[in-house]
Order: C-alpha cells, then sequence, then structure tokens
C-alpha cells in the first residue's frame, strides 16, 4: 500500500484546485462546458461553468473572480477566448473570514511562444501574398530569432497589410 504524499491525496477532487498550483502555470483554453454541481450551501445541485484546458485531464470551476480576468484580458466572447493562454496561480485570497490559497488566472497575458509568434506571423505573411503586396521578401520570421525580433518584424508587416488595406 502507498503513502500518500500530501493530504490533498486523500481527497483528490474532480476539479482543479489552488494545491495543483504549486508554482504558477500556463494553460491553453480548450472550452467552457455548463456542469451540474452541488452548492454547499443548499446541498442542491446547479449549472456551473467549467474551464478546460490542453495541459490538464481536469477542468476548473469558473467563478465570477476568474469570469472577470478572463474579461479583462480577452473579451466577454466564449469563441474568442478559447485557444487562448492563462496563467493559473493559488494566492492567499480572504473569503468568508478565512485566508487561504486560491485558484486564481493571473491578471496579465503570459508571455508568447515562439511557435504561436511564428504561427501568427505566418498567418499574417499568407495574407499579404493573397493581397498581391509588394517587397514582401523584406519580411521573414524563422524559429532562430528571438520573440522580440519576431513581433517587430510582424507588426512591420501589420502595418504595410493596414496601410494596402486602406487603399483597397
Amino acid at each position: 500500500m502507498t503513502t500518500p504524499a500530501t493530504l490533498d491525496e486523500l481527497f483528490p477532487s474532480k476539479y482543479l484546485a489552488a494545491s495543483d498550483a504549486t508554482e504558477e502555470m500556463i494553460a491553453t483554453i480548450k472550452g467552457i462546458e455548463i456542469e451540474m454541481l452541488k452548492n454547499k450551501d443548499t446541498q442542491k445541485d446547479e449549472p456551473k461553468p467549467i474551464v478546460y484546458f490542453n495541459e490538464f485531464e481536469k477542468g476548473m470551476v469558473l467563478n465570477k473572480t476568474n469570469k472577470n480576468t478572463l474579461e479583462t484580458l480577452y473579451g466577454n466572447s466564449i469563441a474568442d477566448i478559447i485557444g487562448k493562454r492563462v496563467i493559473l496561480h493559488a494566492p492567499i485570497c480572504e473569503s468568508f473570514g478565512k485566508s487561504a490559497p486560491a485558484l486564481r488566472f493571473k491578471a496579465q497575458r503570459p508571455p508568447a511562444d515562439k511557435a504561436t509568434l511564428l504561427k501568427a506571423f505566418s498567418t499574417r505573411f499568407e495574407k499579404a501574398r493573397a493581397m498581391k503586396i509588394e517587397g514582401l521578401d523584406r519580411f521573414a520570421a524563422s524559429p532562430d530569432m528571438t520573440e522580440s525580433e519576431i513581433i517587430k518584424v510582424g507588426k512591420e508587416l501589420q502595418a504595410v497589410i493596414e496601410a494596402a488595406e486602406a487603399f483597397a
């Protein structure tokens, strides 16, 4: 018989909890579903939104605090939130007169990873090519560039696309 390492392991949760975020974690939102959960006060089932991530099997119950953070970061449309990356952390929060860690979305976007930046650049580049914008050979992004270099050339390309659209 194996001895658990933590008390939380004695009572596993179906959903992500503060104890799962021992450090900041970056996750990609896969979807939001409504599930029936028991209300602690009334003991009755009620619908609650659950956020699912590509990186975890467990979902996270979406409370109003985290909903407001998501809205601030990415807007109110669920369709626009899917595929977005968030930072999960567990700050100490005051609730019902007690201090305890709570699973939260950090109120800042995670840094873009190189693969995401290159994909976004490629999409812009193909759009510019389809628009038959001249001089595209001066815009190039590659995996050996830094994230900031990719962002810089992507912004320059975006400015050219916007100028071309203004005259179309």
